[in-house]
Parts: C-alpha cells; structure tokens; sequence
C-alpha cells in the first residue's frame, strides 16, 4: 500500500469529487432513486416517415445508417426504409440524404445537418453532412436532427452540442418525438 495520499489529502477529495459529479451526469435516475428525463425540444416534424438515401459520397454504408436508424426507431423515431445511390441536387420531399463533408463540416465540425422546411414545423426532406472518419455516434445524432430534434445541454447526452459533452443518455427523446413542436427559442 502506497502511503502517497495520506486520509484528508485534497487529491482523494478532489477525485473522489469527480466521481460523483461523472455518477450525476451519467446516471442520474439511478443517483436519486427516481426516473429523471430531461426536457428535449422538437423543433420540427415530417408528415410521413422519410426515406433515408445513402449517397455515394457519404463516409459511412448503409449498414452503419441502418443500424443507427434501429437505434432512433427504438426510441421513438420513425423512417421509411433506406436505399444507396448517387445524390444530385437537393432531395425530393420525403428524403434524408446522408453525404459527404459539405463546406463548413470538417476539423472539429463532425457533423450537420440541414433541414429543408415546407409549412411551418413540418420538415419536407433533409441533408445530413458528415467528416471523414466520423464515428456511429455522429451518424445517430444527425439523423436525430433530420427528424426534428434539437441540441439539449444535458451533460452525456445523444443530443449534446459536442462530444466533448456527448454521451450514451437518450433520456427524453421519446418524449420528444411524442410531444409537441417547441416554440421559438427564448
């Protein structure tokens, strides 16, 4: 037993501080013995389910689309299927197009997401831009934003603004889905 920290040692308290800040982030519900969902904002909805396109310039395949569609599917999210192809234009109403790195995305911009809107809080279709070498995750919380979700300042979250701040929770997103189109930001 190494005697480097001694019992009162402001190392121990300050890592055992981060800890319980990590346990408070991550897991609240299980922290306070309730269920806690936080409060996340749909900016807007489509009218049918869209039909997800793979372009040919898009980073990731079909399989790593579909997966991450399954995902948003379990929690609320709904999609018409997806195909692979060329992508020319923009997207006919009813279509998400994941592609390649559109001007701005890239370095430290992962991802994004640009939302094509007919009336207002209804989506008609929408592109998903994504960096190279970008993992699932990113996949996942772009089509979050195709579907109508907006960033949430909840700490591990799907919806983070960053993934820095990111993480595994998806706390509040079914609620989400359900519920109605937020009003304009404050």
């Amino acid at each position: 037993m190494s005697d480097d920290h001694e019992p009162g040692d402001p190392f121990i308290y300050g890592f055992v501080i981060a800890i319980l800040l990590m346990l408070l982030a991550i897991a609240p519900s299980t922290c306070f013995g309730g269920r806690y969902v936080p409060t996340i904002r749909k900016f807007g909805e489509w009218d049918r389910p869209p039909v997800v396109r793979v372009c040919a310039s898009a980073p990731v395949g079909v399989q790593t689309v579909r997966h991450a569609m399954r995902q948003i599917e379990r929690h609320g999210g709904r999609f018409g299927g997806v195909t692979f192809g060329p992508c020319e234009r923009w997207p006919d109403d009813g279509w998400i197009w994941v592609t390649g790195a559109l001007p701005g995305v890239g370095g430290t911009v992962l991802g994004a997401t640009i939302p094509l809107e007919g009336e207002t809080g209804h989506i008609r279709a929408a592109i998903v831009s994504l960096a190279d070498g970008i993992g699932a995750i990113v996949v996942r919380h772009e089509l979050l934003h195709a579907l109508g979700i907006e960033h949430t300042d909840e700490i591990a979250h799907i919806m983070a603004p960053s993934m820095i701040l990111g993480g595994p929770s998806w706390a509040g997103i079914r609620e989400a889905f359900r519920g109605p189109i937020s009003p304009e930001k404050p």
